[in-house]
């Protein structure tokens, strides 16, 4: 993620801002068996307008090209024009948010030997609005494929993980 996003309507960077919380918690059961637990939670956002100065710059052709050559180059993730459908859809420059949780069971049967497993869940979402769910949609991003049901959109993207690690220390 970006500390700053380049306006280019003014030429002036503008900050982005952040922060994470973090927890985590580790517990020694016996000299051999030990489990931790953590988790976190964390936003982002983008200076305003940051979003709607750049939509505006590539649809004008103000980076550098036609809106018609920008669009072809993007693809999908162009970010369109302020107030069309595919701009309300954009993942670019979006305030986001991420939730990590997770636990983990080692267990040491001799001396620098960990053998353990481990759970992860991983939730990335929009602060506000959809997004185009690229793993769904078919066609382009344009209101009449939006309309009629070709492009998926969600709110947040949810991922778990299970692992077994096997360690030795030499």
């Amino acid at each position: 993620m970006s500390d700053a996003t380049l306006n280019p309507l003014t030429g002036k960077i503008e900050l982005s801002t952040s922060f994470t919380v973090v927890g985590s918690f580790l517990h020694y059961w016996s000299p051999q068996w030990r489990s931790a637990v953590f988790s976190s939670y964390g936003e982002l956002k983008f200076a305003p307008g940051a979003r709607a100065g750049n939509a505006l710059a590539y649809a004008t052709g103000a980076a550098g090209g036609s809106a018609a050559a920008v669009n072809a180059l993007a693809g999908s993730q162009f970010t369109g024009v302020v107030g069309q459908t595919s701009f309300g859809v954009s993942p670019v420059l979006r305030d986001t948010y991420q939730i990590v949780a997770g636990a983990s069971l080692i267990w040491s049967p001799v001396k620098d030997l960990d053998i353990g497993v481990e759970g992860l869940y991983t939730k990335v979402g929009v602060q506000s609005g959809r997004v185009v769910d690229q793993t769904r949609s078919r066609g382009a991003v344009t209101a009449a494929n939006i309309a009629n049901g070709n492009v998926k959109t969600v709110t947040a993207d949810d991922t778990y993980q299970l692992r077994m690690r096997i360690q030795r220390d030499f």
